[in-house]
């Protein structure tokens, strides 16, 4: 099993306990979805990216709209496991793996950890890892289905590629002792790529969009404490409807994140719908602050 795979059944399987909590997730996002997926002109199919266990998606409700619901990550065996527990048998299920970034093909982890582990001038350093980066640009996925799909569901993913496992990959490379200085280089180099690394992430999910479809991407804003004065203060807002408040000071004091970034730049290719804000349990008491957008085409 290649790093990237790996690092990501990790994900998938670690949240194996939190079903239940999640599966309240994805029936409270129903209601914001039914005011627009009925009206959709066509309903040949639906992708969903970043599907692992389907924590979040609830597939018998999407298989009432649409014929064929394709199911996409770079862990098959979580989709596996995560279609079982739902009743679809009137619907075409495709499971196709998929790695997002183009990191795999390109073996940007087997090299990753070596450079930063030789190297101990930054300016080479930056160098060396701009260059395994550059070798992923212009990586495309799902070529063959651009324009077809009638509603792409993003499942909270912005905050997944790539960055966390440098962090993990620096980590272990802390214990072999290399300098600080060098680990903290190479993590500032690789967060400056993420947004080259989400704007090519988006630019295949807008591709794949059929010109009358509807793009839903959620995306992990903050994590918070919900026993916490701030927790009890952004679940009062989503209540009061006023979380676009909280948002905003929160960007003021801590300034934009990954997963701001990625509605960022979805924003300026497409027309958004409408958006709302939701909890998604982590734990019984951390969340997830989670944006959804609901996205068409600007000519559409």
């Amino acid at each position: 099993m290649k790093k990237i795979q790996k690092f990501n059944n990790y994900l998938n399987t670690s949240y194996m306990h939190k079903n239940e909590l999640h599966n309240v997730f994805g029936i409270s996002i129903q209601p914001v979805l039914e005011q627009f997926i009925p009206s959709l002109k066509h309903k040949d199919g639906a992708l969903f990216i970043g599907a692992g266990k389907l924590q979040d998606i609830d597939l018998e409700y999407f298989g009432l709209f649409f014929k064929q619901l394709h199911l996409t990550d770079i862990d098959v065996d979580s989709m596996i496991d995560g279609v079982k527990k739902f009743d679809l048998h009137n619907n075409d299920i495709k499971i196709t793996r998929i790695e997002y970034t183009g990191y795999e093909n390109s073996l940007f982890f087997e090299a990753f950890s070596e450079v930063v582990y030789q190297t101990r001038d930054i300016e080479k350093l930056e160098i060396k890892l701009k260059a395994l980066c550059k070798k992923a640009y212009g990586y495309r996925f799902l070529k063959d289905d651009f324009y077809k799909f009638n509603l792409i569901y993003v499942s909270p993913i912005y905050t997944q590629l790539i960055f966390q496992q440098v962090v993990i990959e620096l980590s272990a490379l802390r214990e072999q002792k290399v300098p600080e200085h060098i680990l903290k280089a190479a993590e500032d180099i690789m967060l400056d790529e993420v947004p080259n690394i989400i704007s090519q992430f988006n630019d295949n999910l807008i591709k794949a969009l059929h010109k009358e479809g509807l793009m839903v991407v959620l995306s992990d804003i903050f994590e918070i404490d919900i026993l916490s004065e701030f927790g009890k203060a952004v679940e009062q807002s989503l209540l009061d409807r006023t979380t676009d408040e909280i948002y905003h000071q929160y960007q003021q004091t801590y300034g934009y994140g990954l997963g701001d970034y990625g509605l960022y730049h979805m924003s300026q290719h497409l027309e958004e719908l409408t958006h709302h804000w939701f909890l998604w349990p982590h734990s019984s008491q951390k969340h997830f602050l989670i944006k959804m957008i609901i996205y068409k085409n600007k000519e559409a």
